[in-house]
């Protein structure tokens, strides 16, 4: 049988002991064969359990627990092994990396390391804190802007927001300008120029007025430098008058004065005669009804000086100043009362006051 005791430990134990000298050799030998035995049961209780004679010879003695090496280290105290069993257990919490995996994964170790206050020496809390930041910076690099993110994901928008790290996810004055240019681009390649942009999408035409980037999207041209041929080239983008005049007044403007536009745009309206002028003019009950039905004709008439003619004012005091023949005179040129009152309703008031009905 294997020996499983050192001749000096054996010397140690003997001298314990207090036996004589004289019967050492022979006790020395008793003890090993013992020792041998007790060992190869491992624990006290297995061998209290298969060799109860050899557990009570070395408990007599007070050898029992040298008998399982006990005797190489020396007794523990009390708070060395309360230390012993708090690292174990911290040891065994390390595995879990963080508490919240922890908590889910073993509640109770969870909670006894939370009542005797050791999470903070399983967990380094500053250690924790920059990894959650890392997993939710990587999460944020789903959203291009912080706005997506708040409409998809408003748990994450919130936190970066509390933890100040929305800057870190996106900078907002990049962004900005990245915006910007969006809209600078957008009004280039779908619009003339201002006027064309105001008539057609007021909206972005204010907001480059907000970002103060219309005079780069749409520079500021006087045409002051332009020849004439310059000019007309440039008058041929356009179809009408009213659209020259409309999206780019400037050019209009100096197209008059240097008297080139009839060269490039014909007035349709101009073979109308002053009478055929007033005859058109005076189917309309108003002035303002004229104008927005048919504004070409309005125009020439205020341009030649027969707006008068064809439509006198309407308002009450200009029509008390009538005779009864000039008020049924303009009344005569409606087919019926109701066409009068829709028409000509400062008329029709007239009719109706002086019993002209």
């Amino acid at each position: 049988m294997k020996i499983l005791i050192t001749e000096q430990q054996l010397s140690n134990i003997i001298e314990q002991t207090g036996e004589s000298k004289s019967s050492m050799q022979k006790y020395e030998e008793k003890v090993k064969r013992y020792f041998n035995i007790a060992r190869e049961y491992k624990k006290p209780s297995k061998l209290r359990t298969g060799n109860k004679f050899v557990y009570t010879w070395l408990l007599k003695r007070n050898l029992l627990l040298k008998a399982f090496n006990e005797n190489e280290n020396p007794p523990i105290s009390k708070e060395e092994k309360k230390k012993e069993y708090i690292d174990k257990r911290i040891q065994q919490a390390q595995k879990y990396k963080t508490p919240q995996k922890l908590r889910e994964k073993n509640i109770n170790l969870y909670n006894w390391l939370s009542k005797h206050g050791l999470l903070q020496d399983v967990f380094d809390p500053e250690e924790i804190k920059n990894k959650e930041i890392e997993k939710k910076l990587e999460l944020a690099k789903d959203y291009p802007t912080p706005s997506s993110m708040s409409k998809n994901n408003p748990g994450l928008y919130s936190w970066l927001r509390r933890n100040n790290l929305l800057n870190v996810v996106w900078d907002k004055q990049k962004m900005r300008q990245e915006k910007i240019e969006k809209h600078i681009e957008n009004a280039r390649e779908n619009y003339k120029d201002r006027g064309d942009l105001k008539r057609r999408n007021k909206a972005l035409y204010n907001l480059l007025y907000f970002y103060d980037v219309m005079d780069e999207t749409f520079p500021v041209s006087t045409y002051k430098t332009y020849t004439d041929d310059e000019i007309i080239d440039l008058i041929k983008d356009y179809k009408y008058r009213g659209d020259l005049a409309t999206q780019n007044p400037s050019l209009y403007a100096l197209a008059l004065r240097r008297g080139i536009l009839d060269q490039v745009m014909n007035e349709p309206k101009l073979k109308y005669s002053d009478q055929e002028l007033i005859d058109i003019g005076s189917k309309y009950g108003t002035r303002s009804e004229l104008s927005r039905n048919n504004n070409n004709v309005y125009a020439l008439l205020v341009r030649r000086k027969l707006i008068d003619i064809a439509i006198p004012h309407t308002s009450e005091y200009f029509l008390d100043n009538l005779s009864d023949e000039e008020i049924l005179f303009r009344a005569s040129k409606f087919n019926s009362p109701q066409e009068t009152k829709q028409k000509n309703s400062s008329l029709y008031n007239q009719l109706v006051k002086r019993n002209l009905l």
